[in-house]
């Protein structure tokens, strides 16, 4: 083609993005003794917040167990044609998987809870840190 310049490997000018990637000194180090006491003893609470948070796999098997008590309790009362027992309310069967079910849901529901404010209480107590 005329009038093109053709490229020459090494030739072009490099792209620069205004990224800074200099990490700014931890404000710590600039504050006077009193202030860093009390900004380690904040970011030390923080950490034990968020250590008091339930876990993820701990939630995650509440909620399993909660929906395998489900289908058992499914299983034992369907009918027949739907791969169930057909077992009536007052089976002993059926009752033990109605408890299952409910002790199931009451620790799910106190996990879950127990996240909610924890987590809320943590992020609380971070968010003066991240500004």
């Amino acid at each position: 083609m005329a009038g093109v310049p053709a490229f020459e490997p090494g030739s072009a000018t490099p792209i620069t993005v205004g990224i800074n990637t200099n990490r700014p000194p931890d404000p710590i180090t600039v504050l006077p003794p009193r202030s860093r006491d009390r900004l380690e003893k904040l970011r030390l609470h923080v950490v034990d917040l968020h250590s008091l948070i339930p876990q993820f796999e701990d939630r995650l098997a509440a909620g399993r167990r909660k929906s395998d008590a489900a289908a058992r309790l499914k299983h034992l009362t369907d009918h027949p044609q739907d791969s169930g027992f057909n077992l009536k309310p007052g089976d002993p069967r059926v009752i033990a998987a109605e408890e299952e079910l409910e002790a199931a849901t009451e620790a799910h529901r106190v996990i879950d809870k127990r996240y909610q404010q924890r987590s809320t209480a943590h992020q609380a107590q971070r968010r003066p840190l991240r500004h």
